[in-house]
């Protein structure tokens, strides 16, 4: 079996990827070693198609760097292009395969296990409008969109994503006609308590710019939910089935980034800094894990949470 993926269309938000991996590695020194330093942004060269003396202009810096064209035949490209041209290659997916055939390569990652099945430990009700709009309105069929915000703009890797799309850890949707990425708030038994969504590119969501008093923000939860109470964002695995570690942190996008790294562990995000039920629940399970690395804010509410962890601990350096 080839070690490349091998579907007839390659997901966009890959080749993306990719793309920015193979433009890292390419260097227009060492494609064109006789080019002639014009000015403080530009390299003077011939031309790869025309072979026009010193026609070809390459923005090493400035508004338009990473960019060429020719002066006398009149093309433009990339360094990808010019890559394609001296090596006679034609198709993107070939040059990946030579500059960086590992973002190609298939591989095989731990899944998230499933919450363990028994009977709910806590208080808290299952708000069936919440759990309808989560299975019904909240989609998996659209990976590209949420990869455009998680891999393109945040930088986590296809690998995480792909984890998280699967266990169901994330959906995109349309939320009040704004495109956007779904994360839900989950008890300790894997109950749905509560949405959070979070706009694709990052922009605020229109009704929350309206009015004397708005508080502009591209992040919000679904209507009627709250992240209170025993209600976690869950990055990593189950808090009974995890190894090691509990990782505990403010915000989604910092726990995504940290399960990177740590896939076998605990990973919760408290969707904010109100902490005192959440530790509470936190607590009969907070003796089995090796560490707890609290990774707060760095502003006042980050140390009120460490402290509040030491004192569940009693005291305790863990």
């Amino acid at each position: 079996m080839s070690k490349y993926n091998t579907k007839k269309q390659y997901d966009q938000s890959l080749i993306s990827h990719a793309i920015d991996v193979v433009k890292s590695r390419l260097s227009i020194e060492t494609l064109a070693p006789g080019l002639k330093k014009a000015s403080n942004t530009e390299y003077h060269m011939p031309c790869f198609w025309c072979g026009g003396t010193n026609r070809f202009w390459w923005n090493f810096a400035g508004t338009m760097q990473g960019k060429g064209a020719c002066r006398q035949c009149n093309i433009s490209c990339d360094i990808i292009d010019i890559y394609k041209k001296i090596n006679g290659i034609d198709n993107i997916i070939e040059v990946i395969k030579q500059v960086a055939p590992e973002t190609l390569e298939q591989k095989d990652f731990k899944e998230f296990q499933p919450f363990t099945e028994q009977p709910p430990k806590n208080d808290n009700k299952i708000d069936n409008k919440i759990k309808e709009h989560w299975e019904n309105r909240c989609s998996i069929q659209g990976p590209g969109l949420i990869k455009r915000l998680l891999c393109d703009r945040r930088k986590i890797d296809h690998e995480t994503v792909d984890i998280l799309i699967k266990a169901g850890r994330v959906k995109s949707c349309n939320h009040t006609g704004v495109m956007s990425v779904a994360f839900p708030f989950l008890s300790l038994q894997g109950e749905i308590q509560a949405i959070q969504f979070l706009t694709i590119d990052e922009q605020p969501f229109p009704f929350t710019t309206k009015g004397e008093n708005c508080s502009p923000a591209n992040k919000v939860f679904f209507k009627g939910s709250k992240p209170g109470g025993d209600r976690f964002f869950f990055a990593g695995q189950p808090i009974d089935q995890a190894e090691g570690n509990l990782f505990i942190l403010e915000g989604i996008i910092n726990s995504i980034t940290m399960a990177q790294f740590y896939p076998d562990a605990c990973i919760l995000a408290l969707g904010g800094s109100t902490y005192t039920k959440k530790l509470e629940a936190l607590k009969p399970y907070l003796n089995r894990f090796e560490k707890i690395i609290c990774c707060g804010d760095n502003d006042e509410a980050g140390q009120k949470l460490n402290q509040a962890i030491r004192a569940a601990l009693g005291g305790e350096n863990k």
